[in-house]
């Protein structure tokens, strides 16, 4: 007598309609669940891992850096990259969308009175962590790179904004002098707040290529940068109470969850 749901056409062919029985103990669903989730962590950490350890390589030699040598540096079989990354191209795609939403989501948590804090908040975080993340110093060096930028989406634009984003917030609360506007004014030889934005980066950019990747050059050229251009951008109440100390951009890479023990190099 047929099984109840199953078909007469099936079983009138010789096909069976054995319905197995849920399956429990160590074979059973959670196990799989469990199973398929410690396959799932692995995977991130295995990506992880590829970016990071390319992502060292590419801050030595750019992006013309041969695959033999990244994976040499990764340690792991042809067939792992590949199964991560169909090509160099997507490599470095990754590596720099790593370092750019890693970067703008570290802002996240910049505290102060002062929009123009976060502003400078936002450089000493990375002035700190050129020398330090990996992915950061290699996504700087390959924005450098005329070549790497017509196949690659790099994050000099997205930083880009938000340092305007940061300016334009700190000219509503009249914190810069006069002479700062958002839109380019030659009539009156303003400075945009854009252009501004878009020197800094150009900066940080300069000094990552410019520095070794173990050395802290970058770090002290863009604190520095700070220094220098702060006087002649805040109002003079503003400028006495901003922090630009080199244990502000330690203590905000620190703080914030992006930038981890596994991600930081002491």
């Amino acid at each position: 007598m047929p099984v109840a749901g199953c078909s007469i056409d099936l079983i009138a062919n010789g096909g069976s309609c054995f319905r197995p029985r849920k399956v429990v103990g160590p074979w059973g669903p959670s196990w799989r669940e469990a199973h398929m989730a410690d396959q799932s962590q692995k995977s991130r950490w295995t990506r992880r891992h590829i970016l990071e350890s390319a992502a060292r390589v590419i801050s030595e030699t750019g992006s013309s850096t041969p695959l033999r040598e990244i994976f040499a540096e990764i340690g792991r079989t042809s067939g792992t990259f590949y199964y991560h990354f169909p090509d160099k191209i997507a490599l470095i795609q990754g590596i720099v969308d790593e370092a750019e939403a890693g970067l703008l989501r570290s802002t996240e948590v910049a505290e102060g009175g002062l929009e123009l804090q976060k502003w400078v908040d936002f450089g000493l975080t990375v002035a700190y962590c050129i020398p330090r993340i990996p992915t950061l110093q290699a996504s700087l060096r390959v924005s450098a790179e005329i070549r790497a930028r017509r196949d690659i989406k790099t994050p000099l634009d997205a930083w880009t904004s938000r340092n305007c984003q940061y300016l334009a917030a700190a000219r509503a609360r009249q914190e810069l002098q006069d002479g700062y506007y958002e839109d380019t004014d030659a009539a009156h030889g303003a400075c945009s707040l854009e252009s501004l934005s878009r020197i800094v980066v150009e900066h940080w950019v300069g000094a990552a290529a410019l520095s070794d990747r173990d050395d802290c050059q970058a770090e002290k050229s863009i604190r520095d940068w700070y220094r220098i251009i702060l006087p002649s951008l805040a109002r003079d109440g503003v400028l006495k109470r901003l922090n630009v100390s080199p244990e502000r951009g330690e203590q905000l890479a620190q703080n914030h969850a992006y930038f981890s023990a596994t991600s930081i190099s002491a």
